[in-house]
C-alpha cells in the first residue's frame, strides 16, 4: 500500500520546508503538492527512494493568512495516495522584513 508519512513544517520569515517520506508502491514517485487558499505555486516532482523535502519562498501568503496543502503521490504502478494538512502543518503568512 502507496502511503505518505505526517509532514514536518520548518517556517522561517520568509521561507518554508516542507519534509516527509513515501513507503509502499514502487519507485519512481511522482509528487504533487497543492496550496489551498494560498498564491502559492504548486510544487510537482519525483523522488526514487521515497524522501520528499521541499523549501520554497512564503513571499505571496499575505500577514495572518494560513495556508493548508495537499500532497498526491503516484508511483510506478500508478497507485495514488493522499495527504492533507493538520491545522498545526498550515503554514502562516508572517510579515515581511
Amino acid at each position: 500500500m502507496l502511503r505518505i508519512a505526517p509532514v514536518a513544517v520548518a517556517q522561517s520569515q520568509a521561507a518554508a520546508t516542507l519534509v516527509t517520506r513515501i513507503t509502499g508502491g514502487e519507485p519512481p514517485y511522482l509528487y504533487v503538492i497543492r496550496f489551498k487558499d494560498a498564491v502559492l505555486p504548486q510544487i510537482t516532482d519525483t523522488t526514487m527512494e521515497g524522501s520528499v523535502r521541499k523549501t520554497f519562498q512564503l513571499g505571496t501568503l499575505e500577514q495572518g493568512k494560513t495556508a493548508g496543502f495537499t500532497i498526491s503521490v503516484t508511483d510506478k504502478a500508478n497507485r495514488l495516495a493522499l495527504y492533507e494538512s493538520t491545522p498545526s502543518e498550515q503554514l502562516n503568512g508572517v510579515k515581511t522584513p
